[in-house]
């Protein structure tokens, strides 16, 4: 998906949440994903986009660099880290 508005951002967020606890979970067999999905879930709820933006950078930081990370849904991930430009856009019109 290509993100172009706020609302592009937000979708693809919704979609990715619920697909980052398990992967991280067999990544690193130590994340615990219900426990994840919590934490990203209720910053979803709150429509607290920038903390969600903040952990979605942690996430891609703290995951391993290999071939995977670009594939679904991390090339999503990537995309929801680089474009959040959407949100400082808006502030600027």
């Amino acid at each position: 998906m290509t993100i172009n508005t706020k609302e592009d951002w937000i979708a693809e967020a919704r979609y990715v949440v619920p697909l980052l606890p398990e992967y991280m979970a067999s990544v690193s067999g130590q994340a615990d994903p219900s426990m994840i999905e919590a934490e990203l879930n209720k910053h979803l709820a709150a429509e607290d986009w920038k903390m969600l933006y903040r952990r979605f950078n942690e996430i891609w930081s703290w995951l391993p660099d290999r071939p995977d990370i670009h594939r679904h849904p991390f090339g999503r991930l990537c995309n929801l880290c680089s474009e959040y430009w959407v949100f400082e856009e808006e502030r600027c019109a």
